[in-house]
């Protein structure tokens, strides 16, 4: 059996819902990216003063309630 990694996304703000689950970090990241981005440019986060980059460039998103949790074992345990 081959070891596997898996990275989690959770959106905590909206009842721990788990977002993504996927082999590659990075299409967690544009997950974040995107939601987030999305929600400052409707103004959900009236009292942000970063930008979506800097949030990105800092891992600020656990700020606004997201994680990745990563997981590592055998692929018959995914």
């Amino acid at each position: 059996m081959d070891n596997v990694k898996q990275y989690v996304l959770i959106d905590y703000d909206d009842n721990n819902r788990v977002i993504i689950i996927d082999s590659d970090k990075n299409k967690c990241l544009r997950a974040i990216e995107m939601i987030l981005g999305n929600d400052i440019a409707i103004g959900a986060y009236e009292d942000c003063e970063q930008s979506i980059e800097e949030i990105m460039e800092d891992a600020a998103w656990v700020d606004f309630g997201f994680d990745i949790l990563e997981y590592s074992g055998t692929s018959g345990v995914f």
